[in-house]
């Protein structure tokens, strides 16, 4: 008769806690930069909408998203030239903008990731 032996690893809650724990600065600062990222990428989003919808500067919701996010495009004016048909505007920098303030958001989540990992090797 063959004895066969079973070799079990047992996780103690206490460690598991632990770790969760150590987790959350990280989830934490990822959920605000994925929050923080959502809010300007709506607000972008509008401003493209509205621009391409030709919404009058005259209502003030549409002048209030226009100077919120001026700011945000600041970096991306003049990229592109802006296409104007029948009051419609395209206007290709917002969606550039949009595109490199996902992927900022994106690499300092990672580098967040890698101090992380880099901290729980230690």
């Amino acid at each position: 008769m063959v004895k066969r032996s079973v070799i079990t690893t047992e996780v103690s809650d206490a460690h598991i806690h632990n770790e969760r724990a150590k987790a959350v600065p990280y989830v934490m600062s990822a959920e605000f930069i994925y929050w923080v990222l959502g809010i300007i990428e709506g607000l972008l989003a509008l401003r493209f909408f509205f621009r391409l919808a030709g919404a009058s500067t005259a209502a003030g919701f549409t002048r209030f998203v226009y100077n919120l996010t001026a700011i945000f495009m600041v970096p991306f004016r003049l990229i592109f030239p802006t296409s104007v048909a029948e009051g419609a505007v395209f206007e290709w920098s917002i969606l550039v903008a949009m595109a490199v303030y996902a992927l900022i958001a994106w690499m300092i989540i990672k580098l967040i990731a890698i101090f992380y990992t880099a901290e729980q090797a230690d």
